[in-house]
């Protein structure tokens, strides 16, 4: 088999997003994982999103804001990848 079945890879039951991680990557400095507000990471979100149609619709508004009620919101500032992985490593024990 040359590809993988999607299936084995991704549940079909949609999950909870527990997280979400905005990146700030910096030429230099130490590796700092902050939370931040949900309006802060919605404002992140939305200035990174994408949409084939070139806009938000509504649907996709309200199920974004809905995603981010449930979750925690953080900054990781690094400028060091392995540091950076370090870091979300950490948080997750």
């Amino acid at each position: 088999m040359r590809y993988l079945v999607p299936g084995t890879v991704a549940s079909v039951v949609a999950e909870r997003v527990g997280w979400i991680v905005v990146l700030k990557r910096e030429q230099s400095g130490k590796t700092m994982l902050n939370k931040i507000d949900k309006m802060d990471a919605l404002r992140q979100l939305l200035k990174s999103g994408y949409s084939r149609e070139g806009r938000l619709t509504t649907f996709g508004f309200e199920a974004m804001v809905a995603m981010l009620n449930g979750a925690e919101c953080f900054r990781l500032t690094y400028s060091d990848l392995s540091e950076a992985v370090a870091s979300l490593e950490g948080v997750c024990r």
